[in-house]
């Protein structure tokens, strides 16, 4: 697996959307990817695309623990379950907004201090 153009850790399911993303990247070029590589630069993109995929799992796994609840109806080890699922989901969204912060780090870094949408010199 090739490194990813981040110094930071990450987790297998941001890993694994952070390479599809740039693999992605490499094929097409729109406007707002342009955008997006002269703002944020390549670390930057990793943790966009590391903070998407936390936070998708974390709706994703938080909507299967508020069914569980109703099925539930709290009681017993279904809930026990339920309220799991939500604990993990509370982490998975602060997860991704770490990243996302990370990523706002990464791109004022990478701009030197320019404001978004200026030109790269």
């Amino acid at each position: 697996m090739e490194p990813l153009p981040t110094g930071r850790r990450l987790l297998p399911h941001e890993r694994w959307n952070a390479v599809v993303v740039l693999a992605r990247q490499q094929t097409h070029s729109t406007p707002a990817i342009r955008r997006l590589q002269q703002n944020y630069g390549p670390e930057g993109i990793v943790l966009i695309a590391a903070g998407l995929a936390s936070s998708f799992l974390a709706s994703v796994i938080g909507i299967a623990g508020v069914v569980l609840e109703f099925v539930s109806r709290t009681k017993g080890d279904m809930g026990l379950a339920a309220y799991t699922l939500l604990a993990v989901t509370f982490c998975l969204a602060l997860l991704g907004l770490a990243r996302a912060r990370q990523a706002g780090r990464a791109g004022r870094q990478f701009r030197g201090g320019r404001p978004l949408g200026s030109t790269r010199e």
